[in-house]
C-alpha cells in the first residue's frame, strides 16, 4: 500500500473545516503533488477548495442509506485512486 509521500490520489473527507480542511491543504503543497480529492457536504466550502485548484466531492457521511451509492461513484470518477 502506498504511504503518503508515494500516494497519487487521496481522499479526504470532512475537508471543509478545521482539521480535514487544514490537512487538505497541506497535503495538496507536498513536493510530489498527489491529487487531492476532497469531500463534505457544505457546498460553499467545496467550491472555496475548487476554487484553490483541488478535486471536490460532495458526500454526507451521515447518509448511510446512500453512502455506498456515493462512494462508488466517487471511486468511478477517480479510478487512479490507490494507484
Amino acid at each position: 500500500m502506498p504511504g503518503l509521500s508515494t500516494s497519487c490520489s487521496i481522499l479526504i473527507t470532512g475537508s471543509t473545516s478545521g482539521i480535514g480542511c487544514a490537512l487538505t491543504l497541506a497535503i495538496s503543497t507536498l513536493p510530489h503533488k498527489p491529487q487531492v480529492i476532497t469531500c463534505g457536504w457544505h457546498v460553499e466550502q467545496l467550491a472555496e477548495l475548487q476554487e484553490k485548484g483541488l478535486e471536490t466531492c460532495w458526500l454526507d457521511l451521515g447518509n448511510l442509506d446512500g453512502l455506498n451509492g456515493e462512494v462508488v461513484g466517487i471511486l468511478e470518477l477517480y479510478p487512479e485512486m490507490g494507484c
